[in-house]
């Protein structure tokens, strides 16, 4: 179930999932999810590296036109949509393992031809361009790859092979797994 909130706890190594605005996102939600996406239809991905209380501002490791870091209101403010995917079950070493790969990528240009085999892949239901990509895909990083990556990082997985997942699939398993994830809308 999709808890509403604007105000929730936010930990390091949550995931932030999008629904952007634009030519870009429309194209990667039409793909994804055909003419007409669902309310939890996202397009974007990133993990979060600090938390969000009273005291500390959320801050986003993203990957955008390189991988960077940006505040929680930026990350959002042209966004449709915008949920928090908080896993329960994840330990604090686990937690600072994932931010540890996670912030591995920094200043990574990132991997346009990758999207591009992603769109195909979505567009043709297959896997079949990411996998014949997987070695450029480590150097070029797109906004799933870094999540999945550094979930794999402590043996975790979104139920398909990290060179291949899409924010799609990492909202469409935390959806699938309420007894891990607490998805909270936050936009």
């Amino acid at each position: 179930m999709i808890e509403t909130n604007s105000i929730v706890p936010i930990c390091q190594g949550d995931i932030l999932a999008i629904r952007g605005r634009g030519w870009l996102a429309d194209g990667i939600v039409k793909a994804e999810y055909g003419k007409n996406p669902g309310l939890y239809s996202v397009s974007h991905v990133g993990l979060f590296l600090a938390q969000g209380d009273e005291h500390e501002i959320p801050v986003v490791i993203e990957a955008l036109r390189k991988v960077t870091t940006n505040l929680l209101v930026e990350s959002t403010r042209d966004a449709e949509h915008a949920y928090v995917l908080h896993d329960k079950s994840l330990a604090d070493w686990q937690r600072s393992s994932i931010l540890e790969i996670a912030c591995q990528f920094s200043t990574a240009d990132y991997g346009y031809i990758d999207l591009g085999a992603q769109y195909l892949d979505a567009t043709f239901k297959t896997s079949w361009w990411t996998n014949r990509l997987t070695g450029y895909l480590a150097h070029r990083p797109i906004c799933s790859y870094v999540v999945s990556a550094a979930y794999a990082a402590v043996r975790l997985d979104f139920g398909v092979d990290d060179c291949s997942c899409k924010p799609s699939d990492i909202m469409s398993f935390a959806l699938a797994h309420p007894e891990i994830y607490q998805v909270t809308q936050i936009k």
